[in-house]
Formats: C-alpha cells, structure tokens, sequence
C-alpha cells in the first residue's frame, strides 16, 4: 500500500538502534541455542544494512577480520547472524504490537526471544509478524541468513536456456538481487543481511490496512479515489465504529477540496466478533481545474497532498497518504512503434539505467539521491530505468523523482534467467508484485512496468525454442496485478521485446549495441532503425584523475593494471571486455592506435579516452533527437559506477560526472541544436524545442578552416514551435554551394570545422553545435590563444570564462575543491564559453588550469579583479 506518511492509530520505531553480526560454516547452528555455544565473535553492524557493509565498516575501523572459509569475497558461502537486544513494553488494551521485516536479504530464519516467528524466502516482500502476547521487558531478536551457496547446490530442474552473465543458473528459484553474483560487472558482494529496515509497530484502536489512492484526469478534472481497510483492536474501546471520514486534496496553490468518504462495516469470513469487522472506507474527490505533472523537460511538477481525516469519539484524527500528481501515459505500439506520451504529449525520453549509489548496503542517504537525481535532471535526462538485476528503490527515490520531474521505467526485478512456474514460486511473486504496485499506485514519475530485463533476449540468443519467449509469469501474472492497481501504467512483457527476435531495434524496445559492444559505425544508430532502447551506450567510459587516484594509491594511472581491470566490466565467456570497446572508437574517430599510444603516451591516451565515448554518445543521440528519427527513447547503461574505476557509469562511484556525462547533458536539453550527416545533401541542422512556448530567434552558422579562418557563414531568423521541431539545411544559410559534408571530394575540403547556434534575441547563445566534415582528429598545437579567468560570484561561486583565438577541443576544467557546470567543451575559434564553478569542499579561491584536447600543455586559470 502507499506508505502513510503519518498513521495516527500506530507508532513504529527501528527495533534497535545496535545490531551485532556474526558468521558460521553453514548449518553449524540453526537455532539460537546452538549459535551461542560457538562463541562467536561479534561485530557492530546496522539495520537496515548487509554483511557486506558491515564489513567495509569494521575494516575501516581497523578491525582485524577473518572470515572461516576459503574465500572471504563469498559472502553467500557461509551463514550470517544478526542479533539486537531491546527493551519491550506489553501490549495495553486495545493495542496490537508487531515486528514489520521491510527486506531480509534472502533466505531467513527469524527468532524472537529463542522463539522461531518468521521463515522468509524473498527479499523483496515486506513481512509483518504479530508479537502482541510474545514481547518481554527484554528482548532479544535473533536472525540467521542461510549461506546460499548450499541453497544453490540442491538439484532442480535444468533451464531451458542459460545466462551466462550469472554465476549460478539456479538462482532462478530465489528472489534475490543478481548483485553481487555476476562477476563481469558486479562486485563480489552480494547483499546479505536486513537491507531494508526492522521496526516495532504499536497500533491502538484500530489497524491500519490495505490503502488504493488513485489519481486520474480527464481534461482539466482531476478524480483522486480512495479505498482503505481499519480493522479495529479487540478491547480498544472504540466500539468498532467511527463517526466518519472525509477525504482531503491540497493543491500547490494552498486550496483544499475534500469530500465525505462512505464507510461500511463488512465481516471477515467465519467472523464471530466486533473485532473482526472491518471497516471498508472509500470515495473520491474531483478538482476542477486540477494542474498536470510533466517530466521536467516539458513542463512543472505540481503535487497535491492527500489525506484522510477520521472522525472517532469527537476526535479528529489524520492519515497524511503523502503526495500525488496528475498526468496520463500512453503507449502507443501499433506497428512495432514504442512510443510514450504524457498528457498526449508524445515524449522523447532519454536517461541512463539506474545504479545503487551504494551497492554494498543498497541503502543511499537522502544527499547522495538528491545529488544523483539532480544530476540526472540538470544532464536533461528525463528518465531513468530502475532494472531487473538491481533492487527495488526506497519511497525516497520515487519522492524525489516525482519532485524532479523524472519518469521512472520500473523493471520488476527479474533479469535474463528462465524462471520456474512452480505455483509457490509464483504464488511469492504475486505478492511482492502487489505490495510494489501499491507502494508506486499514485505515483506522477511512474511511466512503465515492464516484467524483466532481457529475459526474452536471452532465450533467443540462447537458441530456446520461440515457443519458450513468451513466459506466463511475464505475460499474464505480472501484467495482471499491473492492471489490477497500476491500470493506468503501460505494462511491457520484457526489457527487450518486439519483432522477429525480442532485441530486434527496428521493433518495440531493444538493448541497443550497435554503436558499442558490437562495434558498429556510427551510422547504424540510424542504420538499426531505433525504436526504443532501453539500454543502450554502455562504454568504459574512464573517471576523472581523483577516482584513478584511489586505483592507485595516488601514483599515475596505467589502463591495464591489475587494479585498473578491477574496474572494467566484461561480458563473460568473451574475449574482450569494455576497454576494448573504447580503444575501437578511439582509432576509428581519432586515427590513434590505442596500444601504442597507450604504451608510449599513457596521460594522453587517457585525456583521448575520456572524450571518445562522450563524442559517440554525442552523435548517437544526435541522431535520434532529429526530426525524421523513429526512435522513441534511448536509456545508457549505466548511471553511475558500482566500483571504481572506468566503469559503465555516466558518473564515477563517488557520483561525480565524467566527460561522457557532460557530452550526454548538452545532447539532451529540452533546447538544443545537432547537426546530422546527409551525405551528398549535405549537412542539416535540426533544433528541438520542448517547452510549451515557441522559441524565437536567430540561426547562425560559421564555416572554418584550419581551426580558426573563417570561410563561410550566414543566418536566418527562425522560430522552433513549442514541442517541436525544425530542420534546415546548411545550404540555405550559406551563399553557393559548400561541401560541408566532406563528400564530394573535387579537392581538398574548403573547411574542417562547422560551429552552428542559436542565439536569442538579446544575444545570447542558447544552443551550440560542432560539426567536423574531416574528422575530430585534431593536431596538438603549441599556442591556440587559450585564456582562463575566474571571478567571485555573490553566493560564493565563481564564473569560469575560457576564451580562444583558435578552436580548442574538449576543453577539460581541473579545479581542485570546484565542480564546474559544464566540462570538456569545445570553444569555437575567437569565441568563449562561461561555466559556473561550484565549491566542493574548497574555501579559498580557485586555482587550477584548463586543459584542451589540441593543445600541448595546459593553461593557468587567472582570478579576475572584482569591482
């Protein structure tokens, strides 16, 4: 049910503050007894938290730990124990006291005072246990998490097809994460332990049950309906009745709406008391006028609060159910078209696949989730795929994406293998599915449910029988809770599904390698004929010097290192892993070879590394923004890093952004200008525009040769109409024809550099884009007339402003305790670029260099005179 952010009939509280964690061979102990007469040595540790946490933490602290079996990176090879000590108050009249298991990471035995309460086989389900009669005035709270290796080794049924990115097939019979247990791109941590919070809940008068909140819009009416469950206590003294109910919606503009709920006493089945009535409350509330949720690149978020006021014995008493948000999604998917709209609104949507800002715990403070997130909306993505391999997020998360106007593709957390239909197996996933759906129900930021992540795929790939694609559990279990509480959240059977094959591009949703792992051209981002990538991109895109640093102890970094490798991710069973990947684009866009440079040149093989994958990234979603693509949509695998180290991520491990991050971000603005190669027609320049008002103002182009002459240029006043776009030619801006594709080859080509913008009409350049008919290879030059200077802003920041006689390159901005804006930009010839330089741990000024990709040596920032 939708978390009521404050329940008036109940307190819950974390069971403890202190949690102890120890360790056995497997099946050493199983009960509280036994485990005591091992003498095992205790660690500290936290609820929620994992093994693995805990013992980043007691290593961190110097402990001096050893783990009795072979390897201690095998955290599902021995059995872990949990234990708290806490003080209890007996139940009064009328109150019902439980312990509430958010998460228990994966097989659990449960024992409350030596007492078994709870056996728990899927980490994914919230699990309440009733202790009104079992607490003492001292409690001791016991947890074993069975070693799961030995789980694994029990004989079952074959796959019919294998994931080879997971380390054990039978992992399929678990609901677990596959984190941790796939080795190309995992740590070796899987979590173990409580990963979601224990707390004791203390409910007087009445329980709280099951709540629907379901926000809908027609037109400017906004209906939000409610249905929920009190069941009152025995002795309570509230008689089982209430005097009433009512519903309240505020809006953003402070007005309430309310409307009087209709309550109803209807017995349980076989109930034989008052005590067993529950009292079923519901109805709605209808706002004129109601305001819509968009995602934040085409519009604002208003949010509603919504609560319930119950009336009982002259007492008013407040269920506050959080906040809500209107807007409708459709999809519309005729013809293997993956298309969203928002409001009927068709929306390009665009971001990366969510990554646990912590993958040892899968628990993220509110500031590393603000961060991120906020990283996510300033890059001008505007959604992200929580997928299958990873874990469910917390109610902060989706909060803070409905808050930042982030559309949420929502995997149930499934990934790749062939899961069982055995009837408990299923029975255990129609819960955690409900329980999810109805914390997601009211939620703006959802946008898709999708069943798994490649499941399909890998059945193809595998060889399975087509018959084998189309798996019940994610054609009709899963799509039919969806329906049930989500019905207004389109529902996809599998990450990549549509076509002849599931990972078909041109149909319905793919995981897009064209451009990537498989080495294709740049042009077959257009070639495949996109429709919807919901994953896509995935490079080793390398981390600024600080991350390397911690792969090195501070020396210079060295790809191919050991610790380097580390970092790296690989598909297993292939001979070549993500680094490879890079080096392909490094020779095909910069005409380097990679082995040698990397052997002769390290500091530049890795300033060429940092920028190439940003440059593919660039151009791919260049190319699918233009007017005349048919793609809907494109997610990069991943967000940010697990580990350090050149990672998937957009984002290092500590969340800072790498170069690919800042080529992504001016990619993705709602406003924003790209060439496309038309071959013999030409270059053309498409502008989008998605905001809700038209964008009026001038077109320039600028045509230069050797870096720096100017050879041609012109202009044209343009308007891109609100949610739309416009193309036009480079042709038609310039006088007589201009080779300015590099296709024609009558000569030498007249330029070697495009710079395209648009500038409004009081002169400022909103949008910028480079086009390079020759090539990005550039020559490093001695003197490209680079100058830097920074000046004090009044809250503290500083403007950075880099301007240059010549074009300087991926212009790459090293401020130590400062965090620009904007980074490894191009600067055009005699132009000048202003980024903001946000502090970051500095308290003095700035002092640091600017460093561009065609020039020798780097250029000193000067700080400015302030008047």
């Amino acid at each position: 049910m939708p978390a009521a952010r404050q329940n008036p009939f109940a307190v819950s509280a974390p069971v403890a503050d202190q949690w102890e964690l120890g360790w056995t061979a497997p099946g050493a102990a199983t009960t509280p007894a036994a485990v005591a007469g091992l003498g095992l040595r205790w660690l500290p540790a936290t609820a929620p938290g994992t093994a693995a946490g805990a013992l980043r933490a007691a290593g961190a602290a110097g402990a001096n730990v050893e783990i009795p079996f072979a390897a201690p990176a095998r955290l599902d090879g021995a059995d872990w124990w949990y234990r708290c000590r806490f003080a209890g108050a007996p139940a009064a009249a009328g109150e019902h006291l439980s312990l509430v298991f958010d998460g228990l990471a994966t097989v659990a035995d449960v024992f409350l005072n030596g007492v078994p309460i709870l056996h728990s086989e899927n980490m994914f389900v919230r699990t309440d246990v009733d202790v009104t009669t079992r607490l003492a005035t001292q409690n001791e709270l016991l947890i074993r998490f069975h070693a799961l290796d030995g789980l694994l080794a029990a004989k079952r049924p074959r796959p019919r097809w294998r994931a080879p990115m997971v380390e054990n097939q039978q992992l399929r019979w678990f609901r677990t994460t596959l984190l941790g247990r796939t080795p190309g791109w995992s740590p070796p941590a899987p979590p173990v332990g409580p990963w979601r919070p224990i707390t004791l809940l203390r409910q007087r008068g009445f329980e709280l049950g099951e709540i629907d909140l379901c926000p809908t819009i027609a037109g400017d009416v906004g209906t939000v309906a409610l249905s929920l469950a009190l069941q009152p206590i025995a002795g309570a003294g509230t008689g089982g009745a209430i005097d009433g109910a009512r519903l309240i919606v505020t809006g953003p503009d402070g007005v309430a709406r309310e409307a009087a709920l209709d309550v109803r006493a209807a017995a349980g089945e076989g109930a034989s008391s008052a005590a067993a009535v529950t009292l079923a409350i519901a109805g709605a509330v209808r706002i004129a006028g109601a305001a819509r949720w968009w995602p934040h690149t085409h519009g604002a978020q208003p949010l509603y609060d919504a609560r319930v006021v119950v009336t009982a014995g002259g007492a008013e008493l407040t269920i506050d159910l959080g906040k809500i948000g209107f807007r409708t999604v459709t999809l519309a998917n005729a013809g293997g078209d993956f298309a969203l709209s928002i409001n009927e609104m068709p929306v390009f949507c665009r971001g990366a696949c969510w990554t646990p800002t912590d993958v040892f715990t899968l628990n993220a403070s509110a500031e590393s989730l603000r961060d991120t997130l906020g990283a996510v909306r300033a890059a001008g993505m505007n959604m992200v795929r929580v997928c299958g391999p990873m874990a469910y997020e917390t109610d902060a998360f989706y909060d803070l994406c409905d808050e930042l106007g982030i559309l949420v593709w929502q995997d149930f957390m499934f990934a790749n293998m062939d899961y069982p239909q055995d009837p408990a197996f299923v029975a255990g996933v129609q819960v955690e599915a409900q329980q999810n759906l109805r914390r997601w129900q009211p939620r703006p930021s959802l946008a898709v449910l999708c069943g798994d992540s490649e499941g399909e795929q890998q059945a193809a790939m595998w060889g399975a029988a087509r018959a084998t694609w189309d798996r019940p559990l994610f054609r009709q279990t899963l799509p039919a809770a969806a329906r049930a509480i989500c019905p207004d959240v389109p529902y996809w059977p599998s990450s990549a599904s549509g076509g002849a094959f599931p990972h078909q591009p041109s149909e319905g949703t793919t995981s897009y390698y064209g451009v990537g792992a498989y080495r294709r051209p740049l042009e077959d981002a257009r070639r495949s004929d996109v429709r919807f990538a919901s994953e896509c991109l995935a490079f080793a895109n390398i981390p600024d010097d600080p991350m390397l640093a911690t792969l090195t102890g501070g020396a210079p970094a060295r790809a191919h290192t050991p610790a380097w490798k580390a970092g790296v991710p690989r598909d297993l069973g292939a001979g070549w892993d993500f680094d490879d990947v890079r080096d392909h684009y490094l020779a095909l866009l910069f005409g380097v070879d990679p082995a040698t440079l990397r052997s002769n040149d390290p500091e530049r093989y890795l300033a060429l590394g940092r920028v190439v994958t940003g440059e593919v990234m660039a151009a791919a979603f260049a190319e699918w923004r233009r007017p005349g693509s048919t793609c809907r949509g494109a997610l990069v695998w991943f967000l940010r890093d697990l580990v350090p180290g050149a990672g998937w991520g957009l984002l290092d491990a500590a969340g800072r952004p790498k170069a690919a991050y800042h080529f992504v971000r001016r990619a993705l603005q709602p406003l924003a200008l790209v060439f496309s190669d038309e071959g013999l027609n030409g270059t053309v320049l498409h502008a989008v525009n998605e905001s809700a008002t038209a964008w009026q103002g001038q077109l320039r182009l600028t045509l230069h040769r050797d870096g720096e002459v100017p050879v041609g240029d012109g202009a044209a006043p343009v308007t891109v109409p609100a949610r739309g776009a416009l193309s036009l030619p480079s042709a038609a801006l310039l006088e007589g024809f201009r080779d300015t594709t590099s296709a024609y080859h009558f000569g030498p080509a007249d330029h070697d550099l495009a710079v395209a913008r648009l500038v409004s009409a009081s002169g400022d350049v909103v949008a910028e884009a480079f086009f390079f008919p020759t090539g990005r290879a550039r020559p490093l030059e001695a003197e490209l007339g680079l100058e830097a200077s920074a000046r004090a802003l009044s809250d503290g920041d500083f403007a950075l402003v880099v301007r240059s006689r010549r074009f300087a390159q991926a212009v790459a901005v090293d401020v130590p305790g400062f965090v620009a804006d904007d980074n490894y930009f191009h600067v055009a010839p005699g132009g000048s670029r202003q980024v903001r330089l946000r502090r970051a741990g500095a308290t003095g000024d700035p002092r640091g260099q600017v460093q561009a990709l065609n020039a020798r040596a780097p250029t000193r920032i000067a700080l400015a005179a302030t008047s």
